[in-house]
């Protein structure tokens, strides 16, 4: 019996987490999987020891966002005649929607595992099935309008990124996370993304400042946005702005470790309030008129 074949194509962080468990159990069970990643999941996956199959492309071929310019995506599938693609809904959307556009040009099943509610709207593909994380994100898919006529089918299965946070250990209390875990003021892990990160870290500053209380703050910018420097100098000043402590901890220290000693999580409308929920941090979106935008 043919072994099947699936092709799994990656950008973002987030995308990664729900992929690399998938990509451990569909290996297991003998299937033949042909990664294609970019962006950030492209350094994770030899990071964990999985490789890319799509090598990694020389630097002239990648944009400022990470989105590469090297691979044609109908010819890619040509060659490896997959069963099944899968696809990451990654913003800005690039192999993601590429990959899936050709897989329904050349009729191959196609399809979406989300880790956030409302993410089918970013590619213009039309998968043959979505899983998604529960009956909210199964109503929002079935009204979504251009799926009209052709409804994927839709399967509530959580998210895989979420399961491997059972594995998140708690800081030791020799490191200097574990010492803040028991203070008496409030701990906060706020955790940026974009433009709209200014108007939420403002308002936040201006919040624990009025407490009349210690805290402990602890910011965590997006990589992507680290490179502005603009935005950067601005959030700094903020920062300094603040009567309580701005605790800098290393990237080497996972944001989900973070998170079991913060007491509050705050962001716009990050993945990391999910995780935050689960792992015991009060999710806290902070919404202004450009983050609501």
């Amino acid at each position: 019996m043919e072994r099947r074949k699936v092709v799994v194509v990656m950008k973002d962080l987030a995308e990664f987490m729900v992929f690399c468990p998938l990509l451990r159990r569909l290996k297991d069970e003998g299937i033949i999987v042909t990664t294609v990643a970019e962006g950030r999941a492209l350094g994770r996956l030899y990071e964990v020891g999985l490789g890319c199959d799509a090598l990694k492309p020389k630097p002239e071929r990648v944009d400022e966002n990470g989105c590469r310019q090297d691979i044609e995506a109908s010819g890619f599938l040509k060659e490896y005649r997959p069963d099944l693609v899968l696809t990451g809904l990654g913003v800005p959307i690039n192999l993601g929607e590429k990959f899936g556009l050709a897989a329904n040009s050349l009729g191959i099943k196609l399809g979406y595992v989300l880790d956030l509610w409302g993410a089918e709207s970013r590619s213009q593909a039309v998968p043959d099935f979505i899983c998604t994380l529960d009956a909210v994100g199964e109503k929002s898919i079935r009204g979504w309008q251009p799926f009209a006529g052709k409804v994927p089918r839709v399967y509530v299965t959580g998210s895989p990124a979420l399961d491997q946070l059972s594995n998140v250990e708690e800081p030791e209390y020799g490191e200097v996370l574990g010492r803040i875990r028991n203070m008496e003021g409030p701990v906060v892990l706020f955790v940026g993304q974009d433009e709209s990160t200014t108007p939420a870290l403002r308002g936040l500053v201006a919040s624990l400042n009025g407490l009349g209380k210690d805290y402990v703050l602890i910011p965590r910018f997006h990589s992507k946005f680290l490179r502005r420097l603009e935005l950067l100098a601005e959030w700094n000043g903020i920062l300094g702005e603040a009567r309580g402590n701005v605790l800098n901890v290393s990237s080497e220290v996972s944001i989900q470790k973070i998170m079991r000693v913060a007491r509050f999580t705050v962001s716009i409308y990050s993945n990391a309030l999910l995780e935050a929920a689960v792992l015991g941090s009060l999710p806290v979106s902070w919404i202004s008129d450009i983050g609501r935008e």
